[in-house]
This record gives C-alpha cells, sequence and structure tokens, in this order.
C-alpha cells in the first residue's frame, strides 16, 4: 500500500512537471511568431540622394542599424535628391526614396500616389553659390550680368532664386541656364558659367577645380531646407513591417548623431567625398532629426507658390499636402516626433 501511495505520488508530481513544461513550450510558441517576424530578414529598395540631407541613412548602414532591424537595403545613389525621385522611384526602381523639400512639393502637382513618411535632415545654410573672382565677382552684386547656372526645379533652384530676390537681383538681369548638379563644376571651371548655385559634395569639388580662383556665398537663415523620406501609399500599405524597421533605424542613428558628432562628421563627408571641413562649418546649424512637424507644410507651399509663378508647373492651384502626409508609422514608433496637424 505505501508502495502504491509513492508511485501515485511520483506519478502526480510528474503529471505537473509535465504540465509545467507543456505550459512554457506553449507560451514559447505561442510568442514565436512575433520573435521570428523581427528576425526575418527584408529587402527594401531605397533611393539614395548623394547629398548631407541623407546622413541619417548614411550613418544607419554605416553602424548596421538596418541590419540589427532585419532590413536589406537595396540601395542606388544619384546626384540629388530630384534624380533620386525621378529617374528611380518615378521609374518603378525603388521602393523608398530620399529627397530634399523643393522636388517633392513639385511632384505633389501630379497623381502621383506618394506619401512624405518623415523629415529626416534640416538646415538653414546647406546650400551656397560659388563664383569665378576671373569674371569679375566678388560681391552679390556683380552677379549682374553674367552667366549663372543650377539644377532646374530643385532646392538650389529655390536657393538661388531667395538668394537673387534678398540681394535685389531679377533673373532677366542675368543669363540663367540649367544642367545635371554633376555638370556643374566643369562648367564653371572651363568658364562656360560665371557661377552656380549648389550644395555639397559640388562645391568642394568645384574649389579643387579653381584654387584661389573662387569666391563662395552663402546665407543663412535664407531657405530652411528639409529632406524628407517619401514611399507609395502602395508599398507602406503592403509592407508596413519594412516601413516601421526603417524609420527605426533612422531613429537609431539620429541618437548616435547626436552622441557622436565627430564621427557621424567623418562618416558622411566620406560617404560624399567631401572634406570633414565642409560639414563642420554649418554643423550647429544642422539637424538630424526624424519628425512630422507643422512648419514643413508652410515650407512646402512657398515652395509651390515659387513654382506656380516661376510657370515651373502648369497647375495654379496649391497642392493639399495634407493628403500627401502619411504620420502612421512614425506617431506609433515615436509619437513625440509627430506635431503636424491633421
Amino acid at each position: 500500500m505505501k508502495e502504491f501511495k509513492y508511485i501515485w505520488v511520483c506519478r502526480a508530481a510528474n503529471s505537473v512537471i509535465l504540465i509545467a513544461a507543456l505550459s512554457v513550450l506553449l507560451i514559447a510558441c505561442d510568442g514565436k511568431p512575433e520573435q521570428h517576424e523581427e528576425k526575418e530578414i527584408e529587402s527594401v529598395r531605397v533611393a539614395l540622394a548623394m547629398q548631407p540631407g541623407s546622413a541619417l541613412v548614411m550613418v544607419a548602414e554605416n553602424q548596421g542599424f538596418f541590419k540589427q532591424n532585419g532590413l536589406r537595403l537595396d540601395l542606388s545613389e544619384h546626384p540629388s535628391g530630384k534624380r533620386a525621385l525621378h529617374d528611380s522611384f518615378f521609374a518603378d526602381k525603388s521602393d523608398i526614396v530620399i529627397s530634399a523639400d523643393v522636388p517633392v512639393a513639385l511632384a505633389s502637382f501630379s497623381e502621383n500616389p506618394f506619401v512624405i513618411l518623415g523629415s529626416i535632415f534640416s538646415a538653414n545654410n546647406i546650400n551656397r553659390l560659388i563664383a569665378r573672382t576671373d569674371a569679375g565677382i566678388s560681391t552679390p552684386a556683380d552677379l549682374r550680368g553674367k552667366k549663372l547656372a543650377t539644377q532646374k526645379a530643385s532646392a538650389v533652384h529655390f536657393f538661388l532664386h531667395l538668394f537673387l530676390v534678398e540681394h535685389g537681383i531679377y533673373e532677366r538681369d542675368l543669363s540663367l541656364s540649367f544642367f545635371k548638379a554633376e555638370q556643374l563644376p566643369d562648367k564653371l571651371a572651363s568658364g562656360a558659367v560665371d557661377a552656380f548655385s549648389m550644395r555639397e559634395p559640388y562645391i568642394s569639388l568645384t574649389k579643387d577645380k579653381l584654387p584661389g580662383g573662387y569666391i563662395v556665398f552663402e546665407e543663412p537663415g535664407l531657405y530652411q531646407q528639409r529632406d524628407v523620406v517619401v514611399s507609395s501609399r502602395e508599398f507602406v500599405s503592403n509592407h508596413p513591417s519594412v516601413v516601421r524597421r526603417f524609420f527605426k533605424s533612422l531613429l537609431q542613428a539620429e541618437e548616435y548623431v547626436q552622441n557622436n558628432p565627430r564621427t557621424a562628421i567623418n562618416i558622411i563627408s566620406e560617404r560624399l567625398g567631401a572634406p570633414p571641413s565642409s560639414l563642420e562649418t554649418n554643423w550647429p546649424e544642422i539637424s538630424m532629426e526624424v519628425s512630422l512637424d507643422q512648419s514643413m507644410l508652410l515650407v512646402l507651399e512657398d515652395i509651390s507658390r515659387w513654382a506656380i509663378h516661376g510657370g515651373l508647373v502648369e497647375e495654379r492651384t496649391l497642392p493639399d499636402f495634407l493628403t500627401r502626409i502619411h504620420g502612421q508609422v512614425l506617431n506609433e514608433i515615436a509619437p513625440e516626433a509627430v506635431t503636424i496637424i491633421q
């Protein structure tokens, strides 16, 4: 009888252990799909503008944040945000594109169903105007009657417009031509133009071609440029996990830049092929924060008015930019970064 009790007690104890083990296993199995989702590697095609506004993507890639979040980036590099937008994204060669605000604002006049997911860069002194001193240019007033150039319908074109207005110069007072971003340094070096409006790395590249024979004009506070992340409504709807992981990586990069500014400058300048000094000078004026703020709408509207007045678009009515904003993902993972009123 004692032996029977002993056996029964052992079986009962074993049953309790077995049930507990099964419970742990079931809990683990129940949580397994979510863990698997987080570790599963997903690919995304990203069109990257090779300009300072893409800095957070460059840092996130360099530090392995995309990989940590289960993303594999298929990157295509483009001389400007405008080219990345039109040559890659609108050509269905990429899922996400980084571009400055001007090309995005102008594209908003079309029916293309793209959305702005967030801003990742803001600076009020990122664009420059570089001129040949042997063309008799030493002050902005000397630009009258000269041959100027820039990339059409882009952030540097908008900056040039604002710069001329600031100094009381009308476009009819000079000769304005348009070229691809990468063509401008040689155009100035050859004397085909006397000055052009651009940003890094092209300003530094031009300095190397004209040692001692140039002057650079800047105008801090004239134009608060923003670079934004753009995707299609369809991609965001069908791949929410990819978009979420992409922004998680950018938020990690934002924190890294804040804590390691010197290293970040080196990463960005090396990727752009520009000297670190080209970023160091204006670093305090650069904001590399992931956000969706109300002021971005005002800038997009100002750009659109300029485009209408300058005949860069056929429409005469401002786009409804609120319909272009998709803040759901950013609001989920970093609600404090979203201040836009929808």
